[in-house]
C-alpha cells in the first residue's frame, strides 16, 4: 500500500487540478465527493503504461488503483462549506489558512539486523 501522500486544502479545485495536470504533467487518478461536505482529488505522475491502465477517476476501481501505486500521490481537498474546516480536529483554526495538512512518506525496505 502506498504511504507516500501529501494532502493540501484548496479553494479552487478546478484551477489547482489544471495547474498540476497541464503545467506539471500529473494525472488525475481519483475523484471522490461527499455531497455538501468535501471533495478529494488525487493526482500522480504516471508512466504511459500506467495512464493506459488507469480507471476513470470517479470509478469504484480508482480507489484500488491509487492504493497500488508506489510513487507519491498528491491529494487535494476542497470543502464545500468553509465552516467544516473548523470542525475538524486536524484542520487549521481558520478557513483562510490553506496549505499542507499532512505529509506521509514511504520506505522501500524494512529490516532488522542482528549484531
Amino acid at each position: 500500500q502506498n504511504l507516500s501522500q501529501t494532502m493540501m486544502r484548496v479553494k479552487d479545485a478546478e484551477k489547482t487540478i489544471s495547474f498540476y495536470r497541464d503545467v506539471l504533467g500529473m494525472t488525475l487518478i481519483r475523484e471522490m465527493t461527499v455531497p455538501n461536505d468535501f471533495s478529494n482529488f488525487f493526482l500522480a505522475c504516471l508512466s504511459e503504461e500506467e495512464k493506459k491502465s488507469a480507471p476513470a477517476p470517479d470509478s469504484a476501481e480508482a480507489r484500488d488503483f491509487v492504493k497500488r501505486l508506489w510513487q507519491p500521490v498528491l491529494e487535494l481537498v476542497r470543502y464545500c462549506r468553509p465552516s467544516r474546516i473548523r470542525q475538524r480536529a486536524w484542520a487549521a483554526p481558520s478557513p483562510r489558512i490553506l496549505g499542507f495538512v499532512s505529509t506521509h512518506g514511504f520506505v522501500s525496505e524494512c529490516g532488522v539486523s542482528s549484531v
